[in-house]
């Protein structure tokens, strides 16, 4: 018997004249990104729509509903045989996303959801352990067994590969790394606690790090100085260190020194073959890797001396969540109930 988010919501027989499609869907705070990938992962149609914009979830799920009929009859030569989903706080084990703060909706079964109007299978995960597959299956980590995907984004998620399985653990919820803390009197975290790793390293974090060393440099801080919190964006850091701003380099050598340390703990535990950085952040390139890369080597546990690479996504910017959604059944099998 399979666990509620692994059942099979929908089915109907497979047109052996038609060549097979899955749907992947990444549902972010702002923007929901829907695929149409073929069974050698070519995505065919790549649509998008806002997940913001006031409505309720009810409103959102028909959007994406009208756009997957619409691009369905546009595609008659194929056949549709599972949809995968991929949200921030999504649950594997019961295919829920639980208190979605960020997009404003209540805890939802999406399994339910979409799997009471399409007519073939709805698999759920959350949107780091969907990049971590896509990563599987198309990038960094095709030949890997024990990794780390990191997604460096408005938060720090992860998607950890353990002995060829995707970790889950008891409720579902194993590998939320950015909640792991640094501090107990530091930065609030969305979800209630004081210090946790997300605040400093994120796009979030780096913009709370740029602030704080503008109010410590004051208007010598440089480009960066007249802007306040809702203007900045790690995109401009970015553009300023490229520029050579002391501030912004400044800012990314903060956040890679607390990254590259807390990895360092983590690899005693996991013993990983690489952590893979992935996400809107990473953009930054050698900014953010360099010393990224100096902090890991420096506080890396004698034991594990053996080179561990850090290394950036090998898929393309944006896909890796919607082609890992696509695979999310074939790495879901650990979690099948007997």
């Amino acid at each position: 018997m399979f666990s509620p988010s692994l059942k099979k919501t929908g089915s109907s027989p497979v047109d052996s004249n038609k060549n097979t499609i899955t749907i992947g869907m990444d549902i972010g705070g702002t923007n929901c990104d829907i695929g149409f990938v073929n069974q050698h992962g070519t995505c065919l149609q790549h649509l998008s729509l806002p997940t913001q914009n006031g409505t309720a979830f009810e409103g959102f799920r028909d959007a994406a509903l009208r756009l997957i009929r619409e691009q369905l009859r546009q595609l008659p030569t194929y056949q549709c045989v599972a949809m995968g989903i991929a949200a921030p706080g999504a649950n594997s084990r019961n295919g829920r996303v639980s208190d979605p703060s960020n997009l404003g909706w209540p805890d939802v079964d999406l399994t339910e959801a979409f799997g009471r109007y399409l007519p073939f299978p709805i698999y759920v995960t959350n949107d780091a352990n969907a990049a971590a597959l896509g990563e599987k299956k198309y990038g960094a980590a095709k030949d890997m067994d024990n990794f780390v995907l990191l997604t460096l984004g408005t938060g720090l998620g992860a998607g950890i590969f353990v002995d060829g399985n995707l970790l889950l653990g008891r409720s579902g919820f194993g590998g939320e790394l950015g909640h792991t803390r640094i501090s107990d009197e530091s930065r609030l975290c969305g979800c209630g606690q004081m210090g946790c790793l997300e605040t400093y390293v994120s796009a979030t974090g780096l913009r709370r790090t740029v602030m704080e060393l503008i109010a410590k440099y004051g208007q010598s801080a440089g480009a960066l100085a007249h802007l306040d919190f809702h203007q900045l964006s790690a995109e401009r850091v970015g553009v300023a260190a490229a520029d050579g701003d002391i501030l912004a380099l400044e800012a990314f050598e903060k956040t890679g020194a607390v990254l590259g340390k807390k990895m360092a703990d983590w690899a005693t535990v996991l013993d990983p073959e690489a952590f893979i950085l992935f996400g809107g952040l990473t953009r930054a390139g050698e900014f953010l890797l360099d010393p990224v890369q100096r902090s890991f080597q420096k506080a890396l546990s004698n034991f594990l001396r053996d080179p561990i690479p850090v290394v950036l996504s090998g898929v393309p910017h944006g896909e890796a969540a919607v082609l890992g959604a696509c695979h999310i059944s074939e790495f879901l099998h650990q979690i099948q109930e007997v």
